[in-house]
């Protein structure tokens, strides 16, 4: 072998030795972006975004060169999808008569992109340092909530129809519940992988910090993505593996009630008591699933009571006259203008309220309807054509990830994305659409190993 070839492989070995942590220096960079976008109000306001976007080019930059390459034979479809929606942002903004406004989608659609790849390129055990670092977000945004309704602290809690909400960091409560949904998911497949009680007191906090959002949209997409998680595990290693964290979560939840109402005090002692005993219940409590009838009659009772106690607080119903309006405003737009839309960046939905008085929102309480009145009939079958590329690189990815919980727990968890998407703007927040093309990353078929000559 030629001295430049030896050369040439040890320059190749050095390039591909994790930095800092055991992670790649681009690993590193998007798990800098992802921090700080969840941390800073889901990056929903410009300067967080700059910074944000800063970051994310650096771990861009970063990878050029190393080893292995990015998968972007793997992500062919999905670039495609993506760009594809990309220039149909501009060319619809355009026909509105600003370009620029289309700036927003394809500044997302990039770092949606960038993090994906860079989350695909890792070996399994970065993969699972990735998975990691989410579901510690997770649960840091989880607990953040969880003081905010437990001591009154705004903005980690705010006050929505008479009821303290966890906010967290992100401070919006749906926003909050749409990240905390899919990292739950991930966190149970995680503890069905490998059942500790450190992975169980994650899960039982996520469920608490979910829980404490009182997100209907959130809770309806965490029982959908719970569905898949059961078909792709089987529903005696889940109740096994789940029955425990659920039972120390509505144990929390019930200690945290008596501080959710506005006109009332908060009660931090009991919500402290009640959270350690419910992290202490889903660490030390095994199930057994030899009597299988009475695991699932436990979880339909918790279940039960969960849904008693939003009855309660009002949340359980699924109409709001607000999210109709905005809806009918938003079909409104999409027939005055079916093909291209009134452009990216609309930000005044009217509709005339039941009380006859002109109500006006930014947006819609549905992704799919917003997309459709700002991009037309093309931007929404584009949106829906990135979303089966995606769907299709995971689906590809399930016998390539590190575990097949691991991956479980991310399908899961990208169909409560999709679903809470029917519900919220969440993917107005970008710190939701960049944790979810984290999890598609790892678990994707890795790249291809190159071969020395």
């Amino acid at each position: 072998m030629a001295v430049r070839d030896v050369q040439r492989l040890a320059a190749d070995r050095e390039s591909s030795i994790p930095a800092s942590g055991g992670l790649s220096l681009p690993a590193l960079l998007i798990v800098v972006a992802l921090t700080t976008a969840v941390m800073a109000q889901g990056a929903f306001y410009q300067p967080t975004q700059l910074l944000v976007g800063a970051v994310l080019g650096a771990a861009l930059l970063a990878g050029i060169g190393r080893r292995p390459a990015l998968p972007l034979g793997e992500m062919r479809a999905v670039l495609l999808a993506g760009g594809f929606l990309a220039a149909w942002a501009v060319a619809s903004a355009g026909l509105a008569g600003d370009a620029r406004r289309a700036t927003g989608v394809v500044c997302l659609l990039a770092g949606v992109a960038i993090v994906m790849s860079v989350a695909g390129r890792g070996d399994g055990g970065e993969r699972d340092m990735l998975a990691a670092v989410a579901m510690g977000l997770g649960a840091l945004q989880a607990l953040a909530g969880w003081i905010g309704v437990a001591w009154h602290v705004t903005p980690l809690a705010l006050v929505d129809q008479g009821l303290w909400r966890a906010a967290g960091t992100i401070t919006y409560a749906n926003a909050a519940a749409g990240l905390l949904a899919p990292l739950a998911l991930v966190s149970l497949g995680h503890l069905v992988r490998r059942p500790c009680p450190r992975r169980a007191g994650v899960a039982c906090l996520m469920l608490v910090g979910l829980g404490a959002t009182l997100s209907r949209g959130g809770l309806i997409a965490f029982i959908v993505g719970l569905v898949v998680l059961t078909g792709a595990l089987g529903w005696r290693r889940l109740v096994a593996g789940a029955t425990a964290p659920l039972l120390g979560a509505a144990l929390a939840l019930g200690a945290l009630a008596p501080s959710m109402a506005a006109t009332g005090p908060a009660h931090p002692l009991l919500a402290v008591g009640g959270l350690v005993l419910g992290l202490v219940l889903a660490a030390r409590v095994e199930v057994r699933v030899a009597r299988p009838a009475a695991s699932l009659g436990l979880v339909a009772l918790v279940s039960a009571g969960g849904l008693a106690a939003l009855g309660r607080a009002g949340r359980l119903t699924l109409s709001s006259s607000d999210r109709v309006g905005e809806a009918a405003a938003a079909l409104s737009l999409a027939a005055d203008h079916p093909i291209a839309g009134v452009g990216p960046g609309w930000r005044s939905f009217e509709w005339t309220g039941a009380d006859g008085y002109r109500r006006v929102a930014e947006f819609v309480h549905n992704e799919y309807l917003q997309v459709l009145a700002e991009m037309g009939v093309v931007g929404l079958a584009l949106l829906v054509g990135l979303l089966v590329a995606v769907g299709t690189v995971v689906w590809r990815g399930r016998s390539a990830a590190s575990s097949t919980e691991l991956w479980a727990g991310v399908a899961g968890g990208l169909v409560a994305v999709v679903i809470h998407a029917a519900s919220d703007f969440g993917w107005h927040v970008p710190a939701v659409p960049l944790a979810s093309a984290l999890l598609v990353g790892i678990v994707m078929q890795p790249p291809k190993k190159e071969t020395a000559p």
